[in-house]
């Protein structure tokens, strides 16, 4: 399958497209979506991150955990 993608901007909303000619008289499937123009840069705050998970246990932990104390010795 040979896919067409391209971005272009409605003139009074319409816009032509002109298939090439290998796709002949096959029917055509189109999907109109809206295009994002934010021009505002995000910036990344990773640190709002930073600690989100310390409160949780994950079953890996745990089951090093078991492990440690499986061969916990009072050895001195």
């Amino acid at each position: 399958m040979r896919a067409l993608k391209f971005i272009r901007h409605p003139v009074q909303n319409k816009i032509i497209i002109v298939l090439p000619e290998s796709y002949g008289d096959n029917d055509v499937e189109i999907t109109i979506t809206p295009l994002k123009n934010d021009n505002t840069k995000k910036e990344n705050n990773f640190e709002k991150y930073c600690g989100f998970m310390k409160d949780i246990k994950m079953d890996t932990d745990v089951e090093i955990d078991k492990m440690r104390n499986e061969w916990k010795r009072d050895i001195y």
